[in-house]
């Protein structure tokens, strides 16, 4: 069984830096201390709630240089940055036009090892509009908007050309990159409460490479069993047409399923076909939404079961759940500590949110699933001037026999006293062999002219291998060209060692011969079981006439080999006490 995903990142950056604590820090004020983490810029931080999540951000160029942390959000393709930060930032000039929350203006921004001098950005000026972005510590928190789907950008529809497209979908237009960005969260039950602790990773333009972020060899990660990320690439390409209210739900949910019990589907989004029902992915929602009637087929009938208007969420007295939610039809098992979440004592809530009454739309996948898998978004199709067919792949990661483990460690610390507390779970399953897919072939960028204005030719896309260099950065990260796989070629171009899909598409020899071993293993134990039995029949009607058989003793007690959990306790409760269930904020484009 593998060790859960959070643990295995945490004892990676403990391996790399030589210390337990690794990247956590107290308060975002503090330094994270990356300084022997050479992908310091691929790491995502979480705020106390452990419900969103945040990726180191540069603004500006020269001595106006801001660095800050955007909030990644899957649903959304603008940057917004808050404008008291904003002016701090040199480089960025007036493009004569506005969205909702603030003026667009255009300059360096730099993420994950890449800059767009010219990208356009919105300066937040607009207080009536709430975004789930603040300030903490002595760092500014921006809005990294990295949806890929059509209309996610206010900014390019303001201009409608391919030069204010969204910061993702440039960079993932160069021939230097490649077609996708990337999401691994993994939360620690043991930073809850703490501003600034370890999230997960992030990448855009390859797969995580986790060898190259935390300076390791591929020996250390299979000591380690950390998952084949690259295999993310042969689950099925979720690119469902499917809109409503101008958002697009783009994978389609053939079952959610938990003990014997399936739920009913229907759907009230446009060409979803009977008796299931579309979804999409939001990395800043704080529950899973579903229909009123999934949420009570699923907690009504737990002990003390009780729904509240105000949240739309059912509280219970805490009970084991593992859900599985089947997609494009590929079993996403959720860990039950991402189905229920700890309140207080033993008190519990779902986090299987009911949607409003009367709202349109299916289902938003939110933390809690996405705590589950490994997300990959991208575009199948690149040209000279855009890119387009976009589609997202996730990969489980959740392993039922680690979680259940990890369940009744949680429970018992809440107060539980029993290794078997009362449960509604799915045997454990193994996760399917994915199919091998492809993505389309991805022709060659052109080469753009800079301007700091508004024209019809963006600038070129930047390599910054060192996002966050200036002296004022509470983050440090080495930027040799040893380590670092955009380094700068000749002409400002970006060269170096982005990984293809097909380099990182490696299988495990092992799992080739696995039912060999399965098979022989058994015969082999049958055998030495008959002869054992045998053996006592013998000595049993030996010549003394007494009964020479001695009972065998179980040489472990009975217990099979110990599991390490794979998930820590649910996410925090943002949104518990009659806040509708949104946390703290509301997204200004749902409310568009």
């Amino acid at each position: 069984m593998s060790p859960p995903l959070q643990t295995l990142v945490l004892s990676l950056v403990a391996l790399a830096i030589g210390r337990a604590e690794g990247l956590k820090f107290q308060k975002r004020a503090d330094a994270i201390d990356t300084s022997n983490v050479q992908g310091a810029r691929n790491v995502l931080i979480t705020n106390a709630d452990q419900n969103l999540f945040y990726a180191p951000m540069q603004f500006g160029s020269g001595n106006g240089v801001v660095d800050t942390y955007g909030l990644i959000s899957t649903t959304r393709g603008d940057i917004i940055l808050p404008g008291v930060y904003a002016k701090n930032a040199s480089g960025f000039v007036s493009q004569g036009k506005s969205v909702i929350e603030g003026p667009i203006y255009a300059g360096p921004v730099s993420a994950a090892g890449w800059t767009v001098p010219d990208q356009d950005i919105v300066y937040y000026q607009n207080s009536s509009v709430v975004l789930p972005i603040q300030a903490e510590g002595e760092l500014p928190v921006a809005y990294a908007g990295f949806g890929i789907w059509p209309n996610t950008s206010t900014v390019y529809q303001a201009f409608n050309d391919w030069s204010a497209d969204s910061f993702i979908a440039r960079i993932l237009a160069e021939p230097q990159s490649g077609p996708c960005w990337t999401l691994l969260i993994a939360t620690n039950e043991d930073d809850r409460g703490t501003d600034g602790a370890l999230g997960g990773l992030f990448s855009i333009g390859e797969i995580v490479n986790v060898t190259q972020i935390f300076n390791l060899t591929e020996n250390d990660l299979k000591e380690s069993d950390f998952p084949d990320l690259g295999l993310v690439t042969k689950y099925p390409t979720l690119n469902n047409t499917g809109s409503y209210n101008n958002v697009t739900y783009y994978a389609i949910i053939d079952a959610i399923k938990w003990g014997n019990v399936s739920a009913t589907l229907n759907s009230t989004v446009p060409g979803t076909p009977s008796g299931k029902i579309s979804a999409y992915v939001d990395s800043t929602y704080s529950w899973i939404q579903v229909p009123y009637t999934v949420t009570e087929q699923l907690y009504k009938n737990l002990e003390n079961a009780t729904y509240k208007n105000d949240t739309r969420l059912w509280y219970f007295k805490c009970t084991e759940l593992t859900v599985n939610i089947t997609i494009a039809g590929y079993d996403y098992p959720l860990s039950p500590l991402t189905a229920v979440q700890h309140v207080d004592k033993l008190d519990c809530v779902g986090t299987f949110q009911a949607k409003p009454q009367n709202a349109g739309g299916d289902v938003i996948l939110g933390v809690p699933f996405l705590k589950n898998v490994y997300a990959r978004f991208a575009y199948g199709t690149r040209s000279s001037d855009a890119v387009s067919n976009p589609y997202v792949q996730l990969m489980p990661v959740t392993n039922i026999g680690d979680a259940h483990n990890d369940w009744v460690t949680s429970y018992n610390k809440w107060g539980g006293n029993s290794t078997q507390p009362s449960s509604v779970s799915l045997p454990v399953q193994s996760t399917p062999k994915p199919s091998s897919l492809s993505t389309s072939p991805h022709p060659s960028s052109p080469t753009f002219s800079s301007s700091p204005l508004r024209s019809s030719s963006p600038s070129s896309v930047l390599p910054s291998p060192s996002p966050l260099s200036s002296s004022s950065s509470s983050l440090s990260s080495s930027s040799s060209s040893a380590s670092n796989p955009l380094a700068t070629g000749a002409n400002n171009k970006i060269t170096g060692a982005v990984e293809s899909d097909d380099e990182v598409e490696k299988s495990d020899p092992v799992k080739r011969f696995l039912p060999a071993i399965i098979v022989g293993s058994v015969v082999g134990g049958l055998a030495i079981l008959g002869g054992i039995i045998f053996a006592v029949m013998r000595m049993r009607n030996g010549r003394d006439g007494k009964g020479a058989y001695r009972g065998l003793e179980k040489t472990r007690d009975g217990a099979g080999p110990k599991k390490v959990p794979l998930h820590d306790d649910a996410e925090g409760a943002s949104g518990l006490y009659g806040d509708g269930g949104q946390g703290r904020y509301t997204d200004p484009y749902e409310a568009r």
